[in-house]
């Protein structure tokens, strides 16, 4: 441990903050081995890096100090735990920093710490310090205090029986609705962030007294940033519907119309690739309301899946299939043919229908050809892996495992080749090929595509040996 430790107090601290964060969290790993040493060790790195906050500025020293602050709090919380009450009176010399990411760690390392008192203190008195501290920086009204004390009341924040009690609620809303429309937009962000976590904190007080003003003034400034980053405030459109449920349906007509706007490409033809936080959002309002979305949900689906193959959008589509049952036929229909078209070149055939396809499998051909593209790669791998694992109760999807993606298990690609492998196996299983009244064409097909499988699974070692104890299931 020792040898190895030194090795990583000779990059910590850093001249490149990611080479800082890598090291830090090794320095937590190392923290988890236990024994005499571990306590040895935590000692030596706790109050280094207490030296470096007391000692003069030196971003490098600052930013590495709460960073390793706050992985030994996660990993060796035991051993930390002496030293709590002298991090927090030190910390908030990197709470008050001027650069953001000094800022935003040393919020991480406060939380950590915090966890630590939730889990040994019932006494208030800790927090009700850490809130008085932060009360204090936002009286000193600069950009970085105010900033570092919302942080601050936002990781308090996580820890709710400790926040509850009424007078605090007022005092913490009271910051919010101060703050909401300050000059900075940084600070109006992490007011935006804060908003669901204060809903969540009173959830019938806020939704009689306060749920009106802060979702007009979310929504007021989606309608007011558009070419600035929103990702917060749809997040907290969802969370704050999360804690709402349906109490959120007023306000349906509102979010959605700003949601249809977001997702219309501003340019002709193209498609912004930011929109993972709408996706978030409607997820989350999936999970809310439910069916009440329904009547919304059809012409939003056109501007979603014209955005294109996302992880956001499939992860999206699955919240909206389980919360939202009517959708499921549409989504499944729609999600085929999108798949299709980046596996095939073309739309999802239906087991039966006639072929568009005169050259056989050429569409397929040029596809494999063009995986040499990383983007592409990355495209075709999202699409094996979600036919593999959507609900497409209902598809028999075995004509088009041998017909499409069966070629891709010749990829040249190792993943490509095991998301293939694996979509196989999985749509195999699921398919009722077990039944009595399964046809011959059906069985010679599963035959063939077992086959296949077989043959990749021994010869090829870029493909997971748990393939060939799927295939022998049957």
């Amino acid at each position: 441990m020792t040898r190895f430790a030194n090795y990583l107090r000779i990059v910590l601290p850093g001249i490149d903050p990611q080479i800082s964060v890598l090291a830090s969290r090794a320095l937590g790993r190392l923290a988890l081995a236990g024994g005499t040493l571990t306590a040895d060790f935590v000692e030596f790195e706790v109050k280094r890096a207490l030296e470096w906050l007391q000692g003069d500025r030196n971003d490098a020293r600052r930013y590495a100090a709460v960073l390793v602050l706050n992985e030994l709090g996660q990993n060796a919380p035991t051993l930390v735990y002496s030293y709590v009450q002298s991090i927090l009176d030190h910390i908030w010399v990197a709470l008050r920093d001027t650069k953001v990411n000094i800022r935003e760690g040393a919020a991480e390392a406060l939380r950590a710490c915090l966890d630590i008192l939730a889990q040994r203190e019932s006494s208030q008195k800790p927090w009700l310090q850490v809130f008085e501290e932060a009360q204090r920086g936002l009286k000193m009204n600069t950009t970085e205090t105010i900033h570092g004390s919302l942080l601050t009341i936002r990781e308090l924040l996580y820890f709710t029986k400790f926040m509850q009690q009424q007078q605090r609620y007022n005092d913490i809303y009271e910051i919010l609705r101060q703050y909401k429309d300050h000059r900075d937009a940084l600070i109006r962000r992490t007011v935006v962030s804060l908003i669901p976590s204060v809903a969540a904190l009173q959830p019938e007080l806020f939704a009689r007294d306060h749920l009106q003003t802060m979702m007009t003034y979310i929504l007021n400034g989606l309608k007011k940033d558009k070419d600035k980053d929103r990702a917060p405030a749809f997040n907290a459109i969802g969370k704050v519907a999360i804690v709402m449920e349906v109490g959120m349906t007023p306000y349906l007509e509102a979010i959605l119309a700003i949601i249809r706007e977001s997702l219309v490409p501003r340019t002709r033809g193209k498609v912004d690739p930011n929109n993972a936080p709408v996706f978030v959002c409607i997820s989350m309002l999936a999970v809310a309301v439910g069916q009440a979305l329904t009547r919304h949900m059809h012409p939003l689906l056109e501007l979603m899946f014209n955005t294109g193959l996302s992880e956001p959008l499939t992860e999206a589509l699955v919240n909206l299939a389980q919360h939202i049952p009517p959708l499921l036929p549409t989504i499944q229909d729609k999600l085929l043919d999108m798949l299709a078209i980046v596996l095939s070149g073309q739309s999802y055939r239906h087991p039966g229908a006639p072929s568009n396809d005169t050259n056989g499998n050429s569409s397929v051909v040029h596809m494999l050809k063009e995986l040499s593209i990383p983007e592409h790669q990355a495209e075709v791998t999202l699409a094996l892996r979600t036919l593999g694992s959507f609900d497409f109760t209902g598809h028999n999807l075995n004509e088009f495992v041998r017909e499409c993606v069966v070629s891709y298990l010749e990829a040249d690609n190792a993943e490509v080749r095991q998301a293939a492998a694996q979509t196989c196996c999985s749509l195999l299983l699921c398919d009722h090929i077990h039944s009595r009244s399964v046809s011959t064409r059906a069985i010679q097909i599963v035959g063939e595509v077992l086959e296949k499988l077989l043959t990749v699974g021994i010869t090829d070692p870029g493909t997971p040996f748990f393939v060939i104890t799927l295939v022998l299931i049957f």
